[in-house]
């Protein structure tokens, strides 16, 4: 660790990393249909894996404008221009050595495999954020219903960040038998991901205790991949967006509004097949979109820990949809089927390959209500509170794609001594799928 001081303090921490492990696993899997057996699978794996890197983290914040003569002065403004910058750099390595033995049995017979994997997989992380932040604010000699004395702000800053991943996986399977290379259990690929950001954020408080919030960001990432092993596929995909949030409080009241991009990893856009677990595959789809949500939330609150109350309620309504979500689709094999997609790989009967999609939007709602009285005498309160859920995502099942509808209803009647930890809470839970 290392603390500067001066008019740019720096703090920087550096943290070096070293594991090393040793594990067995047994996975043993049968698949039946109307009684008949349709596959038997007993996957072990041997593995010695080390571990090492070191993560390190830079911090830097200076004030380049500062009215330290009013600060805190009642009636006075302040003012303050500040620059921050923050930093994270991180480079870790894991180096593997594997023995799997995989056997299959299914109605041809019995096939055994034994593999010997070794595998080599370095990442490099950076997130670096820079920003400007100016603010003014006022004390005043009134006071609040909390006793605190009334304030204005006014703040107004800049942000900009970026951000980048890089994972490479260099991964060679040796069939014992053979001496050949099992290309299905191979990898030779580089994946990256850069995103570069810029955004701002406006705050304004009244003396009144009115504030408002509002802050933009756009965003543009850059997701790719390059395979050699197990199959040639190249990924190179931009996805760009704007995201808002805006804020409104005053007194007990508080209105949030804000939307967000939801990219897919770059492991959900390759079109490369995981057979890791033979039973489930799972495998990308380089055509899909990136989403957006869009969430609303409305909270009232007249606690106050300042002042206890007689009577506290709470209530929180929250709203969101979310559009062309993505889903993962379940495909069944009932036999054992050659997939001429992927090489033609042969799924043992009873797998199942996975892959994402983007379906139909969607939506989720919550509310929640509780009511408390204090009887002081006794030190003791009583409430009750009733929240609720609703949601209609979409679901794969039997190589479908369906809409789930989900709703849920709880309701409670709560007592507390608050001189004590004692609590008794009696509910009842009604749900609907």
């Amino acid at each position: 660790n290392y603390m500067g001081h001066g008019k740019f303090p720096l703090s920087i921490h550096i943290r070096p990393e070293f594991t090393k492990e040793e594990s067995f696993s047994d996975n043993q899997t049968t698949t039946t249909t109307d009684g008949s057996l349709l596959s038997k699978t007993n996957n072990t794996t041997r593995t010695e894996t080390k571990r090492y890197g070191v993560a390190s983290n830079i911090n830097s914040h200076h004030n380049l404008i500062s009215s330290n003569k009013s600060y805190n002065k009642i009636n006075a403004p302040s003012n303050s221009l500040s620059l921050g910058f923050t930093g994270n750099l991180s480079y870790r390595n894991s180096e593997g050595d594997n023995l799997r033995d995989y056997e299959i049995t299914d109605r041809e017979g019995t096939n055994l495999t034994t593999l010997t994997i070794d595998s080599e997989r370095p990442n490099i992380n950076a997130d670096i954020k820079g920003n400007l932040q100016f603010n003014r604010s006022t004390v005043y000699d009134e006071k609040n219903k909390s006793g605190y004395n009334k304030m204005s702000r006014f703040g107004i800053g800049i942000e900009m960040g970026y951000r980048y991943n890089r994972d490479k996986n260099y991964t060679i399977a040796l069939n014992q038998a053979t001496g050949e290379i099992d290309y299905a259990y191979s990898g030779d690929y580089i994946k990256n991901n850069q995103t570069t950001s810029v955004g701002m954020n406006i705050a304004k408080q009244w003396k009144s205790g009115l504030s408002v919030r509002f802050g933009a960001e756009y965003s543009k990432e850059n997701v790719k991949s390059d395979e050699e092993i197990p199959s040639k596929a190249h990924v190179n995909r931009d996805f760009e967006a704007i995201n808002y949030n805006a804020a409104f409080d005053y007194n007990l009241l508080s209105l949030t509004f804000g939307t967000r991009a939801n990219i897919p990893y770059v492991n959900q856009l390759s079109s490369t097949l995981d057979v890791d677990n033979p039973m489930y595959l799972t495998s990308g789809n380089p055509n899909l979109k990136s989403g957006r949500t869009y969430s609303v939330n409305l909270s009232l609150n007249n606690r106050s820990y300042e002042k206890p109350r007689k009577v506290t309620v709470q209530t929180n309504i929250s709203f969101s949809v979310n559009t062309d979500p993505i889903t993962t689709i379940r495909r069944y094999f009932k036999e054992s089927t050659i997939l001429p997609e992927y090489g033609n790989y042969e799924a043992v009967a009873g797998a199942t390959l996975n892959t994402p999609m983007n379906v139909g939007n969607n939506i989720q709602s919550s509310a929640y209500i509780s009511a408390a009285y204090m009887l002081q005498k006794i030190n003791t309160s009583f409430g009750v509170s009733v929240n609720g859920s609703y949601s209609n995502p979409f679901a794969s099942i039997d190589d479908e794609v369906i809409r789930n509808e989900n709703s849920s209803t709880r309701f409670n009647v709560m007592s507390a001594v608050h001189t004590t930890t004692t609590a008794i809470n009696l509910g009842r839970a009604i749900a609907k799928k």
